[in-house]
């Protein structure tokens, strides 16, 4: 019977083979780089076996820490960031009533890119989806020079400590329980949620980001 080994993590993050989140998969020490576990995406990927858990066993530790911006660092981005952001600009000249929606969703800026946090019921900041947008609000997916940009930038990439990790929430959730509606609708892009809400004010609009996030995402009431 072939002798179980004892599972060693690595303490650096890499991007995750899986999901493509930067800084959150842990690799397995002695094996290849694909196999490891994603602190983001929850997949654990082992060595192709036909029983490949069972080569394997680990001690159980406690429970990782869900990452959260403290709530004094995210006031200074809000502050700091100011408006300068393409697409709130552009947005609020076409549509002023989208000022307020903004500000329910307490979007901020990062320079010309737009942040969308993610806020829990309980005001926690989970963390911000950076995007870049053209005066034309949309997504803008090359440099200048021709070159390819990142899709979607995480304030918590590099930030995540030891035994932290990111955990999703929908982005508007925190506004469940603050504002007046009718009805939830849930969408998948934050801009739309955005623009949705200016347009559409007895509905409260939350965003999941994706479709698989549907399934994933962890909802409660």
């Amino acid at each position: 019977m072939e002798e179980r080994k004892k599972i060693k993590w690595s303490t650096k993050r890499y991007e995750c083979p899986a999901c493509g989140s930067k800084h959150a998969f842990a690799r397995m020490v002695g094996e290849s780089e694909d196999c490891g576990h994603c602190h983001s995406c929850g997949v654990t990927l082992f060595p192709k076996s036909d029983k490949p858990r069972e080569r394997y066993y680990y001690e159980e530790q406690a429970p990782l820490k869900p990452y959260e911006v403290p709530a004094d660092e995210f006031e200074r981005l809000v502050v700091a960031g100011g408006f300068s952001d393409t697409l709130r600009t552009a947005l609020v000249a076409r549509m002023p009533a989208a000022m307020k929606s903004l500000r329910d969703y307490r979007v901020v800026s990062f320079g010309l890119e737009t942040g969308f946090p993610l806020i829990d019921r309980g005001g926690k900041v989970h963390s911000i989806k950076i995007m870049g947008y053209g005066a034309d609000l949309h997504r803008i997916k090359t440099a200048p020079d021709g070159q390819p940009l990142p899709a979607i930038r995480w304030y918590h990439t590099g930030k995540l400590q030891e035994r932290e990790t990111f955990v999703t929430c929908a982005f508007g959730e925190h506004l469940i329980d603050s504002v007046q509606y009718d009805c939830i609708g849930v969408v998948e892009s934050e801009k739309t949620a955005v623009i949705a809400r200016a347009l559409l004010p007895s509905i409260l609009f939350i965003a999941v980001g994706s479709k698989s996030n549907l399934r994933t995402l962890t909802y409660k009431g």
